[in-house]
């Protein structure tokens, strides 16, 4: 038992260590992109350092058949394959007797607003919200 134990301790102390220089590479690699001002490089490694996946690597598309397409003409034509089963719609026959004439539209007032209509206007305002255009807020009114 003694002997799992100092092998044990020993795996741990050799991950610890390549762990440790693997984050001082990234270090290193981060510091020299924003000397460069690649924010880009330095904010992948900053995630990656944070314990965050990748995400801009590719999955992959697959045909039908479940088999992974390698070259990108391949990956296009599947695409277009896709969208065109999924999102093509049929065509469709209007007749005269399946639409709907709109109702005429109703007429809106354009006079002046009155002070009543103002005031429940007023009382609807909601405080501490951001203030109109003439940067007047509505606990003034």
């Amino acid at each position: 038992m003694t002997e799992y134990s100092e092998i044990n301790t020993r795996v741990k102390r050799y991950a610890r260590r390549d762990k440790r220089a693997w984050v001082d590479k990234l270090a290193h690699k981060a510091q020299l992109a924003a000397e460069a001002n690649n924010l880009r490089e330095l904010y992948e490694i900053t995630k990656r350092l944070a314990g965050k996946p990748n995400t801009s690597q590719q999955v992959g598309v697959r045909d039908p058949a479940g088999r992974m397409l390698i070259t990108t003409q391949n990956q296009l034509i599947r695409w277009q394959e896709h969208f065109t089963e999924n999102f093509a719609a049929p065509p469709q026959q209007i007749s005269m007797n399946t639409i709907q004439m709109t109702p005429k539209a109703t007429k809106v007032p354009t006079e002046a607003p009155t002070m009543k209509e103002i005031k429940i206007a007023i009382k609807h305002l909601k405080p501490n919200k951001a203030s109109g255009p003439n940067n007047l807020p509505a606990n003034f009114f």
